[in-house]
């Protein structure tokens, strides 16, 4: 909150000197104006990416998961090879 405040003062500052006709401070005060909106923009952007972020899964989960995929991956290989066998006998 402190910090707002602070940019608030140093926004007003740069106006009144740009308004004065200071032109340094007209170009200070874009500066600061496109800053301001950049960072409104890229705000927006984490709002909109925090949204979309998969879920994070702990050690055990991705272990779990990883063994799951490979007991799949096993039976299909079995199965294949049961057929490969059931056709050599029949």
């Amino acid at each position: 909150m402190a910090r707002d405040q602070l940019e608030v003062r140093r926004f007003m500052r740069v106006w009144e000197a740009a308004e004065a006709g200071n032109i340094s401070a007209e170009r200070i005060f874009q500066q600061l104006l496109d800053r301001n909106d950049l960072m409104r923009t890229l705000g927006d952007l984490d709002k909109e990416i925090e949204g979309t972020r998969p879920e994070a899964l702990g050690k055990k989960q991705i272990s779990a998961n990883a063994a799951s995929d490979a007991e799949r991956q096993l039976e299909a290989e079995l199965s294949e090879a049961a057929e490969r066998v059931r056709g050599r006998v029949n």
